[in-house]
C-alpha cells in the first residue's frame, strides 16, 4: 500500500549566484532570455571551462506540458528540490517558459515548465500557448501532466463510472501523439498527477481508464508510457526523473553544474511578487496585473534593492491593489520581500509602486522580457 504523507519542506535556496545563468560553450542551442532581459540583470559569475565537466556527458531538454493547473510547476519544484516556479491555486498562473536545471552524475536535464494549454483568444493567451508548444517541439522528452483527481471526482459528481476528460485535454494528448507518430524523436510520458487525491481502492480503475484515453487519443500508438504520481507529495517523482535522465542525448552541458535556472534575476524577482499578488488579491484581478522590475541593485552592505511597478489597466484596479491606507500593496510587498530574501540569500529592500498602464497587454516589451511571441 502506498502512503501519501505530507511532503518534507523543499530545500533551502542557495545564494543568489546560483540563479545567474552562465551557459557553457556547446554545439547545442540553449533557450536564452531576450536581449532586453540580458542587459538589465547583474553581471553573472564567471563561466567555468569545459574542463570542469565530466568527459562523457549527457544533456537535453524535458518539456512539461498540459492543461492549466495540472501541477506542472509543482512538479518542476519537486524535481529541483526547491522552489523556482511560482505556484497558486488559480489557473494560468505560469505566463512564460521557465527552465529548471537538474545536474547529477554526468547528466544535465533542462526541465521546461510551460504555460497551461487552453483555448486562447487574447494576444497574451495565444503567446502563452505558443510558448508551450514551442518548448515541446524542441524537447528530447515530453511529459504531459494531467490532474486525474479532477477527472475522477467529476465522474463521481455526475454519478458515472468513468473519468471525465475535458475535450481540450484530449486535444493536447492527440496533438503530442500525432507529432510523435509523424517522426518527432521525443519520447512521451503521460503523468497522471494528483493521484493522492483519489481513494486508493479506486486507483486501479483510474489507471485502466487512463489507458483507454491514451488509446483513443493515439498516445498508445505513439509509444507513450503512463505514470501515476503525486508531485505535491513526491510519490513517483524520483522514478520519473530517472526516466527523463535515461533519455537525454550525449553532449556537453549547457550550464555549470551548480546553476538552477537561466532566468534573469529581474524576472525572477517579478515572478515572486506576481505570485504574492495572486495570493493576496481575489477573483479575476490577478490576471489584469503585470509586475515589471525597474531597478535591481546590489548594495555595499550585501543587501539588494529592488524596485518594481505593479501594472494595472484601470484606475479602479489601482485602488483595489493599493487598498485602504496602502494595506493591500503592503501585504503583497511583505510576502514578496520575505521570499526573495530566502531565494536570493540576502536582505532585500523591495519598493512596489502601483501604476495604471491601460494597454500593458499590448506592450511588446512585456512579451520580450517573458520570452513570448508578441505576434502569436
Amino acid at each position: 500500500m502506498t502512503a501519501f504523507l505530507p511532503a518534507p519542506a523543499l530545500l533551502s535556496p542557495p545564494r543568489r549566484s546560483r540563479y545567474f545563468y552562465t551557459p557553457l560553450s556547446c554545439a547545442k542551442t540553449a533557450p536564452q532570455p531576450s536581449q532586453s532581459s540580458q542587459t538589465s540583470q547583474p553581471s553573472p559569475v564567471a563561466s567555468p571551462s569545459l574542463a570542469d565537466t565530466p568527459i562523457n556527458t549527457f544533456c537535453g531538454f524535458a518539456a512539461l506540458v498540459g492543461p492549466s493547473n495540472s501541477g506542472k510547476s509543482t512538479l518542476l519544484n519537486r524535481l529541483l528540490g526547491q522552489k523556482l516556479a511560482i505556484v497558486t491555486p488559480k489557473v494560468q498562473t505560469t505566463r512564460c517558459r521557465i527552465a529548471g536545471l537538474a545536474t547529477s552524475d554526468a547528466t544535465q536535464v533542462v526541465y521546461l515548465d510551460t504555460p497551461g494549454i487552453f483555448p486562447a483568444s487574447s494576444r497574451l493567451a495565444r503567446a502563452m500557448v505558443k510558448s508551450a508548444w514551442k518548448s515541446a517541439a524542441s524537447a528530447d522528452a515530453i511529459a504531459i501532466v494531467l490532474d486525474v483527481a479532477v477527472m475522477f471526482h467529476e465522474g463521481r459528481r455526475q454519478d458515472i463510472r468513468k473519468l471525465v476528460v475535458p475535450k481540450d485535454t484530449e486535444t493536447v494528448m492527440a496533438r503530442v501523439a500525432e507529432k510523435r507518430i509523424k517522426g518527432h524523436q521525443a519520447e512521451i510520458k503521460l503523468c497522471a498527477n494528483k493521484i493522492d487525491a483519489v481513494p486508493e481502492e479506486e486507483r486501479p480503475f483510474v489507471e485502466e481508464r487512463m489507458h483507454a484515453v491514451m488509446e483513443k487519443t493515439g498516445l498508445e500508438e505513439a509509444g507513450a508510457q503512463l505514470h501515476m504520481m503525486s508531485a505535491r507529495y513526491g510519490n513517483g517523482v524520483d522514478e520519473f526523473a530517472t526516466w527523463v535522465k535515461e533519455r537525454m542525448p550525449m553532449g556537453p552541458w549547457l550550464y555549470p553544474e551548480d546553476d538552477l535556472t537561466d532566468m534573469p534575476s529581474r524576472l525572477l524577482a517579478a515572478e515572486v511578487s506576481r505570485e504574492k499578488a495572486f495570493m493576496v488579491l481575489k477573483q479575476e484581478l490577478p490576471y489584469e496585473i503585470a509586475i515589471e522590475t525597474t531597478s535591481y541593485k546590489d548594495l555595499a552592505d550585501g543587501s539588494i534593492r529592488i524596485t518594481q511597478d505593479v501594472l494595472v489597466a484601470r484606475k479602479s484596479q489601482k485602488m483595489i491593489v493599493t487598498g485602504r491606507g496602502g494595506a493591500v500593496i503592503k501585504e503583497i510587498s511583505m510576502r514578496a520581500r520575505h521570499e526573495l530574501a530566502e531565494v536570493l540569500g540576502s536582505t532585500v529592500h523591495l519598493i512596489l509602486t502601483v501604476k495604471v498602464r491601460g494597454k500593458w497587454k499590448e506592450d511588446r516589451r512585456q512579451y520580450e522580457q517573458w520570452g513570448l511571441d508578441f505576434n502569436a
